[in-house]
């Protein structure tokens, strides 16, 4: 529902200010303390300059921890931080953009917006928590990362960058997608039904 044929990777970066080359981590979601914020901007310390972190959504907690943590560490150049809500019309320009999309939760159950993630056919980097793992086919689609841990997080940011330099990569995350449709959830209905 929030794919836009018409917003291309070159047209999401023009658009939000970013270059062709950059490489931009995405989080998307609102802000809780749950879902460990603080882990993935504290992770951003750890990784080569080149690397942008755009975090989309609406912060309901621990909005001055983070920016303190953003100044503190010196990161406000590489980190922005777009602080509202963000209506389906325009989903696709954050998705499209992104090269990866970093979930650092310290726990949960599952997650909408990594499946809209792999919708848009982007590695995922998630944190083992909760039924997350079932989300990723490790070192294929993604990458799983120790929950509260900035330095785990960081490793499993560069590989994932490291799976974009693989032309097959595509092709499994479309894979990993098309598994949780609704096709395919009404086939594996009608097997157990049957």
């Amino acid at each position: 529902q929030y794919l836009d044929p018409s917003m291309t990777r070159d047209r999401a970066r023009e658009k939000l200010g970013y270059s062709r080359k950059a490489r931009l981590v995405l989080f998307f979601g609102l802000v809780r303390s749950y879902k460990g914020v603080q882990d993935l901007v504290r992770a951003m310390g750890s990784l080569p300059d080149d690397v942008l972190l755009l975090m989309v959504g609406e912060s309901y907690s621990d909005r001055r921890e983070i920016l303190d943590i953003i100044s503190g560490m010196g990161l406000s150049r590489r980190i922005r931080w777009i602080d509202r809500f963000v209506p389906d019309s325009e989903v696709a320009v954050y998705f499209e953009a992104a090269d990866v999309v970093v979930l650092p939760y310290r726990h949960a159950t599952q997650s909408g917006v990594a499946q809209i993630a792999l919708s848009f056919g982007k590695v995922l980097v998630l944190t083992d928590t909760g039924g997350l793992s079932e989300l990723v086919d490790v070192g294929m689609t993604g990458y799983l990362a120790e929950p509260w841990s900035p330095t785990s997080i960081a490793e499993s940011v560069e590989s994932a960058f490291s799976l974009l330099l693989d032309p097959g990569t595509g092709d499994r995350v479309r894979r990993k997608a098309a598994s949780f449709s609704w096709e395919e959830y009404a086939r594996e209905l009608m097997e157990a039904l049957a």
